[in-house]
């Protein structure tokens, strides 16, 4: 599949005030009930590498759930790290992170 060329506007993004390009990637931080996920895209947006942890889910009573906070951020870590990996990236590689949730 190819990708179409980066708009011009996009192109500055990349480029700090001393005229250095830096950070070409976007960290994408998703947390949902029953997995935490990280994608890094590139500059165009399209992805680049992912990964996906399951995290335990605590049902007390009907129509109820809970988490374990230690567990939400060490899956994020964790899945932040692998994607950076798989990417052949490093934090030095990224622009900015954006984090969702349900």
């Amino acid at each position: 599949m190819s990708r179409p060329a980066l708009p011009p506007a996009a192109e500055g993004l990349a480029r700090l005030a001393d005229g250095a390009v830096r950070g070409r990637y976007i960290l994408a931080l998703d947390q949902g009930t029953s997995s935490s996920r990280a994608i890094v895209f590139d500059r165009a947006g399209w992805p680049v590498a992912t990964a996906q942890r399951e995290i335990t889910q605590y049902l007390p009573s009907p129509g109820h759930v809970e988490h374990d906070a230690e567990e939400i951020w060490e899956s994020q870590l964790l899945v932040a790290r692998e994607a950076l990996t798989r990417a052949a990236l490093t934090g030095a590689d990224l622009q900015g992170i954006g984090i969702t949730n349900q």
